[in-house]
């Protein structure tokens, strides 16, 4: 992405599960079935797309910093100025220092977009062989119209103290979803963000997490994850590899 990795040094954990409803790290959920393997669930959640977005654009044109170097060098501002002096060392000035010289008073920062809430339904399967999880869900809140899916796998290793798990995954997201939060309208754009309309994408998710049990001083957990972003949505403008 176009933006610095989000550092998550510590994390809070919250969950309940009653008889039938349940609580889990801001998902409200209703079991409706349930057996010793399976469980079906209707669910209600917010989507985190959100939270990705506000990072990348915290306030400034998305652009990550290899872009507007180049479109520094592109506008000549890598060389003296008619008055003389001397130019711009280019490759010394973060972000900010560089979006001023390139667009100068112009205000080129990304509009804010919006919170979406979901609701749809989440299957869970438990066996020797391990888990699978399945989610569909839609935008109930009208914030994009888009929907997502999710899929699956995970094989945990549970010792007497501590559980560590594996989860294998496939997040798809629509057109729709994809477009909201990472394309650029005509009034958006600027020198280095043309217009982009996104299609649908899927993610591929890898996550391996531990926990251990600490007597009189409750569990103790972490996690490590990773994900590509959507085949659409990264292609867009908003978006870079080479972060």
């Amino acid at each position: 992405m176009a933006s610095d990795d989000i550092d998550l040094n510590a994390i809070l954990d919250l969950a309940w599960y009653g008889e039938h409803w349940f609580f889990d790290n801001g998902d409200i959920g209703f079991v409706f079935h349930e057996t010793a393997q399976f469980s079906a669930n209707a669910l209600l959640t917010f989507n985190n797309e959100r939270n990705y977005y506000s990072h990348l654009s915290n306030g400034s044109s998305g652009l990550d910093i290899f872009s507007l170097r180049q479109l520094a060098a592109e506008k000549g501002l890598s060389f003296p100025s008619i008055a003389g002096g001397e130019p711009p060392d280019l490759g010394s000035l973060n972000t900010d220092e560089l979006e001023t010289l390139v667009f100068n008073d112009l205000d080129t920062s990304l509009p804010e977009r919006d919170y979406a809430v979901n609701s749809g339904i989440e299957m869970l399967y438990l066996s020797q062989w391990g888990d699978l999880q399945a989610q569909l869900l839609t935008d109930a809140s009208g914030t994009h119209h888009g929907q997502s899916a999710w899929f699956s796998y995970s094989y945990p290793w549970i010792t007497r103290t501590s559980e560590f798990s594996l989860t294998l995954g496939l997040e798809w997201k629509s057109s729709d979803l994809i477009d909201y939060y990472y394309g650029v309208r005509p009034e958006e754009r600027i020198d280095g963000r043309p217009v982009y309309t996104a299609g649908e994408g899927i993610n591929r998710v890898m996550r391996f997490s531990a926990s251990r049990a600490c007597p009189g001083a409750g569990d103790w957990s972490g996690f490590w994850n990773t994900s590509n972003s959507a085949a659409q949505s990264g292609a867009a403008p908003l978006l870079s590899e080479e972060r």
